[in-house]
């Protein structure tokens, strides 16, 4: 423990980071701004090691109930399960001796890809699509137009951030992630199938976006990488009720449990913010049998940090020295 006792030393309470990564690969049609390039990731991983401890989430745990950190130290997440977090990250990770934890949304596994790709697959990458669109979403009609003299590509630098939405698609494409995304699971199929049949379109997402396979969920776990929980379906947890609640944390452990012959300690709230997540939430996350649990809050981590809240900053695809820059103003509580 020299990092805790070196800051208790120099009057500098102890603290570290958790990162929140989603995907390694080109950057592409991102408006969610997920997506970390493999040469940017590898830059950011050289940053870590050259001026940063990293420890396992698992380890940060134990210490947190010690009510301890290490000191400046920097752990590594990832959110939902994607397959270029093995054919991209998992090799970086290896050649870096860098650990991380994939959390994973077992329900997606060997189906393909998840309902927001859909969305950026049928509204915005340039297929010609009905002249509008009507869907009927928990009692609500709503309605778009589509035909906007749309050129067939969405400009690149485009993402949710942005001020001006450049076309009609794009917000048609915006408010029905907002919607989509308060739907349970069901809900949320219905409309994708829909959405899917007004394009003519067949399941949307492109192989490049797709989810880990249960061979490659197997391959992933091991050496530097440590697999978590993201639940089963990715719903908001805190607009499901309790029952729907702890289906989604059990099953969702006892599935990686079973698959990969050992027990899953952590788990990821899906989105994670303080409006989707409940106080029920993290004690049905404790009751599971999880020993630590991530949202999605900023905050550095420190000895009196929940176990069950834990904050992370969401890392974008950014060179070495802007992500330098940025770790430094997150531990200094910029």
């Amino acid at each position: 423990m020299e990092g805790v006792a070196g800051g208790i030393l120099s009057g500098i309470k102890p603290r570290c980071l958790v990162l929140c990564y989603h995907r390694i690969c080109e950057p592409g049609n991102d408006p969610q701004r997920l997506s970390v390039s493999p040469k940017n990731f590898q830059e950011q991983l050289r940053v870590i090691k050259k001026h940063y401890s990293s420890v396992r989430l698992q380890d940060l745990a134990k210490q947190i109930k010690k009510g301890e950190v290490p000191h400046k130290a920097v752990i590594l997440t990832f959110d939902d399960g994607y397959a270029d977090n093995l054919i991209n990250a998992k090799k970086i990770l290896e050649e870096n001796s860098i650990p991380a934890t994939v959390f994973v949304s077992t329900g997606y596994i060997d189906s393909g890809g998840f309902w927001w790709d859909d969305l950026v697959d049928i509204l915005l990458s340039g297929r010609q699509l009905p002249k509008s669109l009507e869907l009927e979403i928990n009692g609500t009609k709503h309605r778009w137009d589509i035909d906007d003299g749309w050129k067939g590509k969405s400009p690149g630098s485009w993402n949710v951030e942005s001020e001006k939405d450049p076309s009609q698609r794009h917000i048609a494409y915006r408010q029905l992630h907002l919607l989509v995304r308060q739907l349970k699971p069901e809900a949320r199929d219905e409309v994708l199938k829909e959405l899917r049949e007004w394009a003519a379109s067949d399941k949307a997402s492109s192989r490049a976006n797709r989810c880990l396979t249960v061979d490659e969920l197997r391959r992933m776990a091991g050496g530097q990488v440590e697999i978590g929980s993201h639940t089963t379906s990715h719903p908001v947890l805190s607009t499901l009720t309790l029952e729907e609640q702890k289906r989604e944390l059990v099953g969702s452990k006892r599935f990686l449990d079973e698959t990969l012959g050992q027990e899953t300690f952590s788990l990821s709230y899906p989105f994670g913010g303080p409006g989707d997540v409940s106080e029920d939430t993290l004690r049905l996350s404790r009751e599971a049998g999880y020993g630590i649990a991530c949202a999605n809050v900023r905050g550095v981590v420190t000895g009196k940090t929940d176990t069950y809240w834990v904050p992370r900053f969401i890392v974008r695809d950014w060179d070495a020295m802007e992500f330098q820059r940025r770790l430094r103003g997150w531990f200094s509580g910029r």
